[in-house]
């Protein structure tokens, strides 16, 4: 497990939702989705197995219905 903030996970998250602004969130490959989500969780080691864990499936979910856009998000993490 990496030491990292919560605040640095959502610092991670906010720059790579920047960088893929240019994306529907709803249709993001999962390869996409896995650098959206899990890059600044500390659980996740990209050189293991890539296992979904619960936050991932229901993020997952909720961006792929079309309902949670970029800019929602935006607003949610200040």
């Amino acid at each position: 497990m990496k030491d990292i903030s919560r605040e640095e996970t959502l610092r991670i998250f906010k720059k790579i939702l920047e960088e893929q602004a240019d994306y529907d969130l709803a249709q993001l490959d999962d390869e996409k989705l896995i650098e959206l989500i899990c890059t600044g969780c500390p659980f996740y080691d990209k050189d293991k197995e890539r296992l979904e864990c619960g936050a991932f499936r229901i993020l997952t979910s909720i961006l792929k219905s079309g309902k949670l856009r970029s800019d929602d998000l935006k607003k949610m993490i200040g």
